[in-house]
């Protein structure tokens, strides 16, 4: 009897420590696969800011990922994805819900402006528009977390730009050719005034 009970003993710390290993072994490579991410969805930022035709120094903290969310429907049924397009989307979707940009984040030459300022702001009508003209200039931009496809070689991106008489956006899909992100589709537009 005493035989047996070492015996189980030792297989339950064996399997509690194989159990560990991989747990632990399955957190590093997620937290690998996040910094990975994030480093390519900061490069992607800063690429897209670069050449956008509409300049603005600030973004909004909020993280835009409501509109990719709406959008779904429209990306996942798209015929230029792949299964594993999907399940990279979903996971990137699911990863980063929470997500918000912060002043932390290695962004070129981009200031971040706190949701909570702009929603403070806006209560107060024109003067709110004022009081963030006086900080941003014309306007600000929006941009959701870059969603990559299974290869990156696709990006979702959630963009708008608002300015105290309009706000436009939309959900696009950039394509990776030859190194540079080029703007291939727009999954759906919005303005407002």
């Amino acid at each position: 009897m005493q035989k047996t009970t070492r015996f189980a003993s030792g297989f339950n710390l064996l399997f509690i420590s194989t159990f560990l290993v991989l747990v632990s072994y399955n957190v590093s490579a997620q937290q690998a696969d996040k910094a990975v991410l994030w480093k390519s969805a900061c490069s992607f930022i800063d690429s897209v800011q670069a050449d956008d035709s509409v300049k603005s120094d600030y973004i909004t903290s909020s993280n835009g990922l409501t509109d990719v969310y709406e959008d779904t429907g429209k990306i996942f049924r798209d015929s230029v994805f792949a299964p594993a397009d999907i399940r990279a989307f979903r996971k990137q979707l699911a990863m980063y819900r929470t997500w918000e940009w912060a002043d932390s984040d290695k962004l070129d030459d981009i200031k971040i402006l706190p949701q909570s300022t702009i929603t403070s702001l806006m209560i107060k009508g024109p003067q709110g528009w004022d009081k963030l003209t006086q900080k941003c200039g014309k306007g600000y931009k929006s941009y959701s977390f870059p969603i990559f496809s299974d290869n990156s070689s696709y990006v979702i991106l959630a963009e708008s730009y608002h300015t105290r008489h309009k706000t436009t956006g939309g959900t696009c899909l950039f394509k990776n050719v030859k190194g540079s992100w080029k703007r291939v589709k727009t999954y759906a537009t919005w303005s407002g005034s």
